[in-house]
């Protein structure tokens, strides 16, 4: 790909900018469009966003195009490609195929106008493909299974006894119910020396610190707001278990990161997470968020199930491992 450019057009997000960083050195240009009005129900927007990228697409000439998020990202994307036939790839992130169709008639259809028109298509697990294929049963389409990778800081330093969790102060991550576990946990004997670490904000920030004081929790739960890469890593490093219980999910790099470091994985029941933690083998699956689920974990073998994960997120969690995912299907697209 060293002669070839490349265009990702996405949303200004850090996911988006995870990718530019896994492929910038694999192609002779890469360019990212995401400063752009992608709003769906604007009417400016329906007529320049897709002329604005057809015009930088022209300039720029890329070999490939890849998409990511398959909501009005890829519909204005697609809608400036169609005339033009350059060879593109879009991504699934998660919540554009598990949520978005569900919310009403008119976005389950751009969703669907969507997957009909894109070349190629990439998800992050197995189920988030299947749904994919689902919304579009008179298409059959071949979904490469690639996330964007992980690269953690190395830190050297001893688990301590932490359970830790950085996922968004909002709804769908379910903050308030590891609050309430945790709650149960420490309201048994012996357990006074462990410590929850809270990372993230979000809209429900401030209720969930009273939350905590509430449950009497607050003395030994540490809210550490949005944390730099080396803090992020150092408290993987620390951290005995992790804890992520959203409602839904696609697969989480987060997750891979705290495998990768070391921690035990607490997870919602969700298919995305089953593909890569064996309950009561290397990690717990939460089948009742209300329940006492933080204590099921200390009745598995902690070493092994931390040697384990980590041979997993080596085999197919590394940067490495998926770039080369990616590399292989740009290379077939442009062979056909």
């Amino acid at each position: 790909m060293k002669n070839k450019k490349l265009l990702i057009i996405g949303s200004t997000s850090i996911h988006t900018e995870n990718f530019f960083q896994l492929m910038k050195e694999e192609f002779k240009e890469v360019q990212v469009i995401s400063k752009l009005d992608f709003s769906l129900w604007s009417l400016s927007a329906q007529i320049r966003t897709p002329r604005t990228i057809r015009s930088i697409i022209k300039k720029f000439n890329p070999d490939i195009v890849h998409i990511h998020q398959v909501n009005s990202v890829a519909y204005y994307a697609l809608r400036a490609l169609l005339p033009l036939g350059t060879p593109n790839v879009l991504t699934a992130w998660g919540s554009d195929i598990y949520l978005t169709p569900k919310r009403n008639f008119i976005l389950k259809t751009l969703v669907r106008w969507n997957l009909n028109h894109a070349d190629s298509f990439t998800a992050d697990s197995n189920d988030l493909a299947q749904a994919m294929q689902a919304l579009i049963p008179e298409r059959k389409i071949d979904i490469l299974i690639a996330n964007f990778g992980i690269n953690l800081i190395p830190v050297q330093t001893e688990k301590e006894k932490i359970f830790y969790s950085n996922r968004l102060h909002k709804k769908l991550y379910r903050i308030d119910d590891i609050l309430r576990a945790f709650g149960k946990f420490k309201s048994k004997p012996n357990r006074e020396e462990w410590k929850l670490i809270v990372g993230a904000v979000g809209d429900e920030t401030d209720q969930l610190k009273a939350l905590a004081d509430e449950l009497n929790i607050l003395s030994s739960t540490e809210f550490v707001g949005w944390l730099q890469s080396e803090d992020n890593a150092r408290n993987y490093a620390k951290a005995t278990y992790y804890i992520s219980i959203p409602e839904s999910d696609a697969t989480s790099i987060s997750v891979l990161e705290a495998m990768a470091s070391g921690c035990i994985p607490i997870l919602s029941n969700l298919p995305s997470n089953m593909e890569w933690v064996s309950h009561g083998k290397t990690g717990v699956v939460v089948e009742n968020v209300q329940s006492d689920f933080i204590s099921e974990a200390f009745e598995m073998n902690l070493s092994n199930a931390s040697e384990l994960n980590k041979q997993r997120i080596e085999r197919d969690g590394t940067k490495e491992a998926n770039r080369k995912k990616f590399i292989s299907l740009y290379e077939k697209l442009l062979s056909k």
